[in-house]
């Protein structure tokens, strides 16, 4: 039961996904001209992710090491 609310947790985010991305390029466009103002966020995004997994899981004397 749990694997099945977790699987619906993450397809509900995935979803999501698929509106916020175009909607964030459709807005940078729109206000800057480019696309590129939206790709910088989604980069700092994804680094921020990273750094938080490496922290929480893959760092050395981490509570949850993978």
């Amino acid at each position: 039961t749990e694997a099945a609310a977790t699987l619906g947790f993450c397809s509900a985010i995935a979803a999501y996904g698929g509106f916020v991305i175009p909607k964030s390029l459709g807005t940078a466009l729109q206000w800057a001209g480019s696309v590129a103002p939206a790709l910088v966020m989604f980069i700092a995004f994804y680094l921020s992710c990273i750094a938080i997994t490496w922290w929480h899981y893959a760092r050395p004397g981490a509570a949850l090491p993978c």
